[in-house]
């Protein structure tokens, strides 16, 4: 009898196929450490609230998506300036509401992909450098890519919210220099596919943040000084790329800078205290910090709001002319030894070019360490190949790989240090104040938390001392005068509130505010007066319709308070205190029914607002529910402790 051929193997049981498989999952490994090491040090901000103006920023109408509609509509919104970063923020409003979790899960998905795209580019330019007998292998850029990932100095771009901006941006900026470098290896017209996607995640670079536009130049830096054999002929066959490049960036500047961009700029600093020379100047010390922080992450030495004092002169202060000298010589050392040395040479254009929009001319703050986020990989480059070369060999072999995995340990240490201070506004702020001390908006913000955790007397010290340092500032008037009233203290309030208005008599939320202290204090024409001049400057404000209607029907006009109650929820469909105050109508009015609809909002919107379920609970003991009444004053009696 003739035996029976054996089983045929199927293709994905073959002995090549099972070797692509475990060269994939080779492959993988570094992709996997990455993200979870990224994980591990940022997992405890995921329960973090949001911290300094983040409330502010992602309460803001065009972010409230309620349906797929709205969120398109946010991409389209008129702040033509960062449409695409509006887009995602309202992605995650529709998502998860204002719920901080989903916000800080999408900020530390985009810091894991940042670091595989910086470990996918830093081992394809090593590749490029290793024919030329330069050395580096992926191993050192797995390295280049972790050491980046857990440094401290990215805490900024990844935790606090809306730094998103930054490291979003950059995400963009990479996927298109990553695609633009794989068009270069792949011959044929598929590379025309990636010089499109390069393209396009340019432009969705600009629609996040306008410091994109600085992505022409590096990518001609990348041709220049990693993809052509020699620096001569990099600059022979791309003439016509650098002129281009330049007249991409005007471009790009002049869209959005508007047709008088110098008058745009001159207006920035009408609100400044130094002008753009002494900000040019002054930015010179900050890029060398801003190098050194990179190198030396403590925590320590992290800041969330620097009080930086702007050099007046070269000479004022002398280290001005130490850090000009300074990066002047790095640049003319670069440009110098370009050919022997590309790796240098790209190092520094990376950094600076990196910094060029945030750290020159532009009338933004002095220093904010996300400003960093994308420059920071040439020094940190700079370091695993330093560690690289001092160990002996390409890579440095093991003594290499323990040096540099114990300065991620290290880094990722330091990095958990500062989430924690993150993940407590009021520690967070502490912090600041003890930094820089003399800055007011530390003291300010430092009130802010501390008010919103009860802490009313020490708010207002922290409030009174940011005046003592800069008595003009209206917002800080009007929050001052928003504790007081938490106190009881109305007249104190109303003081505070006309300061504020003294000084910019255009706020229409401190109108409402002084119209809810009259209203406390029986002065009912007067706050009528003030909520009135709150609509005239913002008719569109849903807040002052709903206390106005609260004032009304105290006033026993329920028709006049059913009409602002009405017109809130137009303004503002998630508006709590609108449904809560117009249940408590319903009630007065006995339409219980009506009533209890609209605290059932009220507390869908808001879970823990502890009035509406007292109103509610009051509510269905007149409906005959009297377990469903208990409980609700139970719920209102509990939050109220917290």
């Amino acid at each position: 009898m003739k035996p029976s051929p054996p089983p045929r193997q199927g293709a994905w049981k073959s002995p090549a196929a099972g070797e692509r498989w475990k060269r994939l999952a080779r492959g993988a490994v570094p992709y996997g450490v990455l993200a979870l090491s990224v994980s591990a040090v940022y997992s405890r901000i995921l329960d973090s609230p949001f911290l300094f103006d983040d409330s502010s920023f992602i309460d803001r109408r065009e972010f409230r998506a309620e349906s797929l509609g709205e969120v398109l509509d946010a991409l389209f919104t008129p702040r033509v300036e960062r449409p695409l970063g509006y887009f995602f923020f309202a992605v995650n409003y529709w998502m998860g509401g204002q719920d901080p979790f989903s916000y800080h899960l999408v900020n530390i998905g985009i810091h894991a992909v940042n670091a595989w795209l910086v470990y996918l580019l830093a081992g394809w330019t090593l590749a490029e450098w290793r024919k030329r007998g330069m050395g580096g292998s992926r191993e050192t850029a797995f390295f280049i890519a972790l050491l980046w990932a857990l440094n401290p100095i990215q805490t900024m771009a990844v935790t606090y919210m809306i730094q998103r901006l930054a490291s979003l941006a950059a995400l963009f900026a990479l996927v298109s220099l990553t695609c633009y470098v794989k068009g270069r290896r792949t011959p044929g017209w598929e590379s025309g596919f990636w010089y499109a996607m390069a393209i396009a995640s340019g432009l969705a670079g600009l629609g996040v943040k306008q410091n994109v536009a600085v992505l022409p130049l590096l990518v001609l830096a990348h041709e220049i000084l990693v993809l052509q054999p020699t620096l001569r002929e990099g600059f022979r066959r791309t003439q016509l790329w650098i002129a281009g490049g330049v007249v991409a960036l005007a471009a790009i500047g002049i869209v959005y800078l508007g047709d008088a961009p110098l008058e745009r700029i001159r207006r920035g600093y009408r609100e400044r205290d130094f002008g753009p020379g002494e900000r040019m100047l002054t930015e010179c010390r900050v890029m060398v910090y801003y190098g050194g922080l990179t190198l030396w992450p403590a925590p320590e030495r992290l800041n969330l709001d620097y009080d930086w004092a702007p050099s007046r002169g070269v000479l004022q202060p002398p280290t001005t002319a130490l850090a000009l000298l300074g990066i002047v010589g790095v640049l003319a050392l670069a440009a110098w030894q370009a050919g022997r040395l590309p790796r240098l040479a790209y190092g520094v254009a990376w950094y600076f070019l990196n910094l060029l929009i945030e750290s020159t001319i532009y009338p933004l703050d002095l220093v904010f360490e996300h400003r960093v986020y994308l420059s920071s990989i040439s020094i940190v480059s700079a370091t695993v190949l330093l560690v690289g070369s001092l160990s002996g060999g390409r890579g440095g072999g093991w003594p290499a790989r323990i040096a540099l995995t114990g300065i991620a340990a290290w880094w990722g240490a330091w990095t958990v240090a500062r989430n924690e201070v993150w993940r407590v506004p009021v520690k967070l702020f502490q912090d600041t104040v003890r930094k820089s001390p003399g800055k007011a908006r530390a003291h300010a913000n430092l009130g802010a938390a501390l008010q919103e955790r009860g802490d009313l007397d020490a708010s207002i010290g922290a409030y009174t001392r940011s005046l003592e340092l800069d008595p003009d500032q209206p917002r800080v008037w009007n929050n001052r005068g928003m504790a007081k009233r938490e106190k009881g203290d109305f007249k104190g309030a109303i003081e505070d509130y006309d300061i504020s208005l003294s000084r910019n008599p255009l706020q229409p939320d401190v109108f409402n505010n002084r119209g809810d202290a009259k209203g406390e204090l029986g002065d009912h024409e007067g706050a009528l007066a003030d909520y009135q001049k709150s609509i005239d400057l913002n008719p569109l404000r849903s807040e002052t319709y709903s206390n106005r209607g609260k004032l009304l029907t105290r006033r026993g006009d329920r028709d006049g308070a059913l009409r602002d109650y009405r017109r809130a929820i137009e303004l503002d469909p998630r508006n709590a205190a609108a449904y809560n105050n117009r249940g408590v109508l319903w009630f007065q009015s006995g339409r219980l029914e009506e009533a209890l609809f609209d605290l059932n909002r009220a507390i869908a919107l808001k879970p823990d607002y502890s009035d509406a379920y007292f109103n509610r609970g009051t509510v269905r003991g007149r409906m005959g529910d009297m377990p469903g009444a208990l409980e609700d004053i139970r719920r209102s009696v509990e939050l109220r402790r917290r």
